[in-house]
């Protein structure tokens, strides 16, 4: 700042003394064409310099750069020009994924077939043959919430669809809307809508979501802007408003109803609006209205869990440079083991994961596959410990190659591994009112334990008592 204030400084000196220098040669001999060209020149070189120190004191020039080029990118994608967008809705652009960008599918997806084809069959359909769906009482749900316990795979769902339905996703968090700035909280909701609607013209279709995160797989970043890579619900932007709340934040959410509304009376608007929770319970009663279409994600029973299993294991074996080959072949069979009560391995281990959630699940395989590479890497250790590095390459197959993901590897992970719900009970401390405990306590004492002093803190009651026969004596 202090550089730009410099220049103008120098610029406004140079611009004083050439109209002084000019009035002199005019007073000589007459109008001095080459000063003026002088002076042009100086004023323009002043401006761009200055532009140029602007930009690069600037911290978002960066960010704004690779905006502008997504959006052209999303202008290749979509056929067609976004037209004038709006410095919000150029902002948002950095929030949209591509579906062909999108790395999780329906067949990822293990367990919850019945709720996928519920959507499938509210979304697909309806977004993309819209001709067929046009309106009415056909009209796809403007608004969706999945709510259920953490790790059961909203997040997930909200991808699959997405992908499935060849839709933009585009993924609202507070830190991207929420601004120190009056008014530019509702601007930035506002060009998120617009942005949505521009997206959907034409075959396209978008997804706006709210609640989750994506991992670092995903191909978009959200750095640039400024947005946290924690999780977070859609009850955090749109939680129940109350008396005492700051009416920014109530603003904001009154605006984004009333864009909501609005997709109502657009027939041909193909936006979604999807949202995750785990506490349903916390969102204002307004949204709830408009979330038309709500689904509970539970934790997965016996069934669904031996469906993820098995689903996790066909995803190591497709990802893994050993190919069929990674997991055993009894385990990848699932066929009744002798070892296991004449119980199949995936169906073993569906009972013996009660109460985990997908996300433990995939947890507990991932533990699983690090105990198959565990003895390998300890060999590959100990041979660098004796010093053995020239005879590394000459070591013996079992200590160089992999074995494959067996159900004793499960075994071991079972005995290591905290479902999150147990670790949730574990941390949290027992909710103990103070004064009914005090309370408790002295319905305890007895009346004797009183009258004997038996209830009082050491040296009360002889305390007490040389006091009584004191004042008993001055009597």
């Amino acid at each position: 700042m202090n550089i730009v204030l410099l220049l103008l400084y120098r610029a406004w000196i140079v611009v004083v003394r050439k109209l002084r220098a000019m009035a002199n040669a005019r007073a000589r001999s007459g109008f001095p064409f080459t000063e003026f060209l002088y002076l042009g020149t100086t004023m323009v070189g002043s401006v761009m310099l200055m532009r140029y120190f602007a930009n690069i004191m600037d911290p978002t020039a960066q960010a704004r750069k690779q905006v502008t080029k997504k959006a052209k990118d999303l202008e290749k994608r979509l056929g067609h020009r976004l037209g004038n967008v709006t410095q919000h809705e150029l902002m948002a652009v950095d929030l949209v994924v591509d579906p062909a960008d999108i790395d999780t599918d329906l067949n990822d997806i293990g367990g919850l077939d019945d709720i996928l084809e519920r959507l499938v069959t509210q979304m697909q359909g309806p977004l993309t043959h819209p001709e067929i769906y046009n309106g009415g009482l056909l009209a796809h749900p403007k608004g969706i919430l999945l709510y259920g316990p953490p790790g059961t795979g909203k997040t997930m769902i909200a991808k699959a669809l997405a992908k499935q339905c060849q839709a933009f996703f585009l993924v609202v968090q507070p830190s991207a809307v929420q601004s120190k700035w009056y008014g530019e909280t509702n601007k930035a909701i506002t060009g998120i809508f617009k942005l949505a609607r521009r997206l959907s013209q034409g075959e396209s279709a978008c997804v706006i979501f709210i609640g989750g995160y994506f991992t670092a797989t995903a191909k978009f970043q959200l750095a640039p802007l400024g947005v946290s890579s924690e999780s977070y619900e859609v009850d955090a932007l749109l939680g129940k408003r109350k008396d005492h709340e700051h009416e920014v934040s109530i603003g904001m959410k009154t605006e984004f109803m009333s864009l909501w509304d609005g997709m109502d009376t657009d027939l041909t608007s193909k936006v979604v609006i999807m949202g995750a929770t785990n506490r349903p319970q916390e969102l204002d009663a307004a949204v709830l209205r408009r979330f038309t279409l709500s689904i509970a994600v539970e934790l997965p029973d016996t069934a669904a869990r031996e469906d993820i299993i098995m689903t996790h294991l066909r995803q190591h074996c497709e990802q893994h440079v050993l190919g069929a080959d990674a997991v055993d072949v009894d385990l990848m069979q699932n066929e009744a083991m002798p070892d296991l009560e004449s119980k199949r391995p995936a169906q073993w281990l569906a009972e013996q994961t009660n109460g985990y959630s997908g996300a433990d699940l995939h947890e507990l395989a991932t533990e699983a596959a690090r105990n198959s590479v565990l003895s390998m890497t300890s060999a590959l250790a100990t041979l660098r410990q004796q010093g053995q590095r020239r005879q590394q390459q000459a070591a013996p197959t079992q200590a160089r190659e992999q074995r494959p993901l067996s159900i004793a590897d499960f075994q071991a992970a079972l005995r290591v591994y905290t479902p999150t719900q147990q670790k949730a009970e574990s941390f949290q401390r027992p909710n103990v009112d103070p004064l009914a405990a005090m309370a408790s306590m002295w319905a305890n004492l007895s009346s004797n334990d009183l009258a004997n002093g038996q209830g009082l803190p050491n040296g009360s009651h002889d305390d007490n008592s040389e006091s009584n026969n004191a004042n008993h004596g001055g009597n």
